[in-house]
């Protein structure tokens, strides 16, 4: 008896092999056929809408990848070109304020460098100005009249605020500010809002520009601080100064002699007066003595020297290098803008590093783009072999990926050559570069799958 007669009768139930291997292996392969059967004729007259739809669910899938790509592409493009044309642009520090004796105000770099002063608000008439609030300037006049510009104040947009104060200070939260006759103390909501409120206390000077900590100084020289909020509990600390300014490390003082003092903000430690703060500038001139000092400004302390010029020393000033440039005269208060209403409001060294971090997030802007190209190239090779022909439209949009690939490689080597603070991009950028490699393998992971599925598919349709 042949196998397929054998076969016939089992299948039959007239024949019963349940211990020939022969058999077994006759009933496994009868199987298995009828299956592919079935398959072949299910393809044969779905085969080829079921392979369309494969190929239109995975264009729709490739179409918004590309989509996002696109998107991303032209956002990095345009940082890039903006931040490295040719030769790199140094970021813009917040500038410097500074009031000269007619109340008129005026601005510079608050880097220290070279150029002199400017007056973009000529209508404008403050005796004191406040820089270090988030959004707004806020600033008074001779006649105690209260005035807010919202930032950044290009053009004088000064606004007469209710009320009348001497000398005032804001923060991210708070204006804070004194009165000339009893020396009371009042805040108001930074941006203008609200009422003023009186906080227990006398101060005639009053600086919020520090981490954590209000400063202030009364009639007397009797040295306060209040922890931030601050409702009036002041605690009184050492020292006799007539003002006082502080910045996210130190507290920087000036007494009635004009000598310069500092101390860690939060009041810990002695008042320092030691050559550190007292050097002479680099133009020879001694400068022991400051009328005003203001350290909120990013990287340096400013003050008004003993000759009403503009002085400025390099935080933490150990070097007691006190310099002046664009020299500006006539000087009766200076106040450093601590770039409050850009970035958060940090106020210290970040500008040092502003570069480092700039090119940073473009090499990683870089390395996130080209991990989805090369996505989409694996993709739309998979496209080819899905649709077993070559699509002119798939052909040339690879071809523009190429060249975005290519260019995306040309800035990455650009990138690559900058270096920041001794250490390399490539150093600082190696954890992001290992996310993105795990991401790019779960694509390709998964799109393997996905091709060898379809392959399946094919060769059952074929065969």
């Amino acid at each position: 008896m042949t196998d397929k007669n054998l076969l016939v009768e089992v299948l039959d139930g007239t024949r019963n092999y349940k211990n020939d291997p022969a058999l077994k292996q006759g009933i496994q392969f009868n199987k298995e056929q009828t299956e592919l059967n079935s398959t072949r004729e299910g393809f044969s007259s779905k085969g080829k809408a079921t392979l369309a739809q494969l190929d239109k669910s995975e264009s729709s899938s490739t179409g918004k990848l590309e989509q996002l790509f696109n998107t991303k592409m032209s956002n990095y493009s345009r940082q890039f070109n903006a931040r490295v044309a040719g030769a790199l642009q140094q970021p813009v520090p917040p500038p410097i304020y500074g009031i000269n004796t007619s109340e008129q105000i005026y601005t510079k770099n608050s880097q220290g460098s070279n150029g002199g002063w400017s007056m973009p608000n000529g209508g404008s008439r403050l005796m004191n100005i406040s820089a270090t609030g988030k959004t707004h300037l806020w600033g008074v006049n001779s006649n105690d009249t209260i005035y807010k510009c919202q930032r950044p104040c290009l053009h004088g947009e000064w606004e007469e605020v209710n009320g009348g104060l001497t000398q005032l200070s804001a923060d991210d939260q708070y204006v804070y500010g004194v009165q000339a006759a009893d020396n009371t103390i009042w805040r108001r909501n930074e941006d203008g809002t609200g009422n003023w409120e009186r906080i227990p206390g006398a101060l005639t000077n009053i600086s919020a520009s520090g981490k954590d900590w209000v400063w202030g100084v009364n009639r007397n020289g009797n040295v306060y601080r209040c922890a931030k909020p601050c409702g009036g509990l002041w605690v009184e600390d050492d020292g006799v100064l007539k003002q006082a300014a502080a910045d996210d490390n130190y507290v920087w003082g000036v007494n009635s002699a004009n000598m310069i003092f500092k101390k860690p903000v939060n009041g810990s430690g002695t008042w320092d007066w030691s050559p550190s703060t007292r050097g002479a500038g680099t133009s020879g001139a001694n400068v022991n003595r400051l009328l005003w000092v203001s350290p909120s400004a990013p990287n340096y302390v400013w003050g008004v020297g003993s000759d009403r010029r503009m002085w400025f020393c390099k935080k933490p000033c150990t070097d007691g290098n006190w310099a002046t440039m664009g020299v500006y005269t006539g000087g009766t208060q200076v106040e450093g803008d601590n770039g409050a209403g850009v970035g958060g409001g940090t106020t210290e060294t970040d500008l040092e590093h502003e570069n480092e971090r700039q090119v940073a997030a473009l090499g990683a802007s870089n390395d996130e783009l080209m991990s989805m190209a090369k996505v989409l190239w694996e993709r739309t090779s998979d496209l080819h072999k899905v649709s077993g022909k070559a699509s002119k439209d798939v052909e040339k949009k690879r071809r523009k990926l190429r060249k975005k690939m290519e260019l995306l490689q040309k800035r990455r080597e650009i990138l690559n050559t900058i270096k920041g603070a001794n250490v390399t991009l490539d150093e600082k950028l190696s954890a992001r570069r290992l996310d993105l490699d795990s991401i790019y393998i779960h694509y390709v992971v998964w799109f393997a799958a996905a091709a060898a599925l379809t392959a399946v598919v094919a060769h059952k349709m074929i065969g």
